[in-house]
């Protein structure tokens, strides 16, 4: 008999250590639940069985030994409000009676059957947390639950509670892994261990490779993988130098580089890495992380560009105030050469050998104000006057200068049309199309070649209506431009030259003076073929104005009107006045605006016009004007200057009846202004 029950309490042990194996090897809280009432029922003897869970992540309940109906009624009533549940929780347990009736008169509904015979109710609980309650009720015999059928009953319920704490635990692991997952995913990260010296060195990366490289994961890290084949060219040798300095652990390398994508797209990143360990061949052991920082780098790349356009802008502002104060000196100059070679001219009898010095010395002159011309043509900074021109014309009168500018070894030809309808624009800003253009094509023909500059008439729609249009065609032999150059190189600051070498404003200039002029400009261009530009501008509607009178002619016209003449200069003062005085004049002079002012409030008799220059020291001629007017204000003006148009802006003079002589100014040329002026037979300027 004694034999028997020790194999019994064996078997029933085997048992008991079965169950609670396979209780804490269970992750689904759904199987968990049914798989114990069943099983603790049949090792605790009981009729019927039940689990009731309530915590703040689910509400469940499971019963063995009970008939369907009635276990969906009883979970309703255990798992509301009031219900078993929370009678039971707000005893103490463990609970164990004979006869539940007794200890809990007044039941819920639908308990009755469960008050039949003994009850047993026990904490599914951790040391930190209660997940419910299991009952067992009915036993054999109408005998109660005892001592030994509690202890085992809470051996069991102790293992489901560290069941339950363990699903518990595996949903938060996978949740927090989820969410670390979603956070590395989306993170423009790459992780990666590799061991450096072996054929394929990388030995994991990151999903994230894919994403932001568009390489799958699998080719990185079968056969010879694709680091360093992927590293741009231009950081190759960089990259792998730094690389070979991780020799030891604690070794760390931080460097920016960029990699080619699948698509051909650069992307930056920044690498840190560090040797922990060496393999078992002694190849150090790397672990490393690439951060993409493309949007970084662009934005510090627009950045160092905007720097650099600000830099070209100073410079050419610099440049064009440079252009300003030499023309106007320059200016001062040929004015006076100009004046008094006219009058030696004037004076000197025909064929004499005074009169061709002096004529050549007036010539020379006027080239060199020609020069000028281009030179404030080049810096941009040109007083812009319309006018109506054969275009023909300004190409030859340009020549000279293009040969000068793009060197002996470009060969340049002219193909001009004999029949070309005249244009209105301003002659300088063409000089300065050809000169940006050829300059243009002198850079795309290092080693020379030829540059070919046509004109033609053509028709083109505008409006949907055919329009005559005159077409200034420059071609160049050299290096071409692909279809994405081609479109950016009219972008200001836009060039393809090496830093230093180009400012990226002389096309953009070219695109810009042509819009200005009513006209539209075209690109034909490719790879090694050459380039050619086509502007087109709409003829004119009346033709050029004949040439001017010579210089003699309007000096003929005179007046006994009285002047005043300003100017710092005493050169060019004593040049105005004395040729104002052959015309008749009667001329007032000062050296500067203030002592003009002064001037004219001590002369009380009218003064019929002042010539005066624009910037002088002390106060400029806008502001002696100004101030005229409450002594003189009959006295009209004519502003006479050696500088650029935006630096007269500057000082307040256009305004719509202004009048401006710009100097060089010949003899002739004033004469003819001041009458035309005093007789308001003017044009407006």
């Amino acid at each position: 008999m004694t034999g028997n029950k020790g194999e019994s309490a064996r078997e029933r042990l085997f048992q008991v250590l079965e169950f609670t194996r396979e209780l804490t090897s269970c992750r689904s809280p759904g199987k968990l639940l049914g798989h114990f009432c069943g099983g603790a029922r049949q090792l605790i003897g009981a009729t019927a069985s039940g689990i009731l869970v309530a915590d703040e992540v689910q509400r469940l309940f499971a019963s063995s030994g009970l008939e369907e109906p009635f276990a969906s009624r009883l979970k309703d009533e255990a798992l509301a409000p009031g219900g078993l549940l929370s009678a039971l929780l707000a005893g103490k347990l463990p609970y164990r009676t004979r006869d539940l009736t007794l200890d809990l008169p007044v039941l819920p509904t639908n308990l009755a059957s469960l008050a039949e015979g003994a009850f047993m109710a026990l904490p599914i609980a951790t040391s930190t947390r209660n997940y419910g309650l299991v009952f067992f009720s009915g036993l054999p015999d109408a005998r109660e639950f005892v001592e030994e059928d509690e202890q085992l009953a809470q051996g069991l319920a102790a293992h489901l509670a560290i069941a339950f704490e363990n699903s518990r635990l595996d949903d938060e692991s996978h949740l927090v892994e989820g969410k670390h997952r979603a956070l590395l995913e989306h993170l423009p990260v790459i992780m990666f261990q590799g061991a450096l010296g072996q054929p394929n060195p990388t030995l994991y990366i990151s999903a994230q490779v894919d994403r932001i490289l568009g390489y799958p994961r699998a080719q990185w890290l079968e056969g010879e993988g694709l680091w360093p084949k992927v590293v741009h060219h231009h950081d190759r040798a960089r990259v792998l130098e730094s690389a070979g300095r991780l020799q030891s652990p604690g070794d760390r390398a931080s460097l920016d580089y960029r990699m080619v994508a699948s698509n051909g797209e650069d992307v930056w990143f920044h690498q840190e890495c560090a040797v922990i360990g060496l393999t078992a061949t002694g190849a150090p052991l790397v672990d490393g992380v690439l951060v993409d920082i493309t949007q970084r780098k662009r934005a510090e790349d627009a950045l160092a560009a905007s720097q650099e356009q600000l830099r070209q802008v100073q410079k050419m502002e610099a440049l064009g105030q440079l252009a300003g104060g030499v023309a106007h000196d320059f200016n001062n100059l040929l004015t006076v050469i100009s004046g008094y070679a006219d009058f030696l001219v004037e004076g000197a009898a025909e064929g004499s050998a005074v009169r061709h010095d002096a004529t050549v010395i007036s010539k020379t002159a006027d080239r060199a104000k020609a020069l000028t011309q281009h030179l404030l043509a080049f810096s941009r900074k040109q007083v812009l006057r319309l006018r109506i021109f054969n275009l023909n014309t300004q190409v030859v009168e340009t020549e000279k200068m293009l040969r000068r500018l793009i060197g002996e070894d470009i060969d340049l030809r002219l193909d001009l049309a004999t029949d070309l309808g005249p244009v209105k624009a301003d002659p300088g800003q063409m000089d300065q199309v050809l000169i940006n253009l050829a300059v243009n094509a002198r850079d795309a023909m290092p080693a020379g070649g030829r540059l070919t500059i046509s004109t033609s008439g053509v028709t083109r729609e505008i409006g949907g209506r055919p329009a005559r249009h005159v077409c200034l065609s420059v071609t160049d032999t050299g290096q071409g431009m692909d279809e994405k150059t081609r479109a950016k190189i009219f972008e200001p600051f836009f060039t393809t030259k090496e830093k230093g070498k180009g400012t990226g404003l002389g096309l953009a200039t070219v695109h810009g003076i042509v819009q200005q002029s009513g006209g539209s400009i075209e690109v034909t261009s490719s790879p090694g073929e050459g380039s050619r530009f086509d502007i087109f501008l709409p003829v004119a509607e009346h033709q050029a104005p004949d040439a001017a009178a010579p210089r003699s002619a309007a000096r003929r016209s005179g007046g006994r009107e009285t002047l005043l003449v300003v100017d710092d200069d005493e050169a060019v003062r004593i040049l105005f006045r004395r040729t104002l005085e052959r015309c008749g004049y009667q001329v007032l002079v000062a050296e500067n605006g203030q002592a003009a002012l002064e001037l004219c409030r001590r002369h009380v008799e009218p003064i019929h016009l002042v010539v005066t220059d624009v910037v002088m020291p002390q106060l400029g001629g806008a502001g002696l004007v100004s101030a005229m007017t409450s002594c003189h204000p009959e006295t009209r003006v004519l502003y006479v200057s050696g500088y650029t148009e935006d630096a007269i802006g500057q000082h307040g003079v256009f305004e719509s009846g202004v009048h401006l002589l710009s100097k060089p100014a010949t003899p002739s040329e004033l004469a003819r202004k001041v009458r035309e002026i005093l007789d308001g037979t003017v044009d407006e300027p």
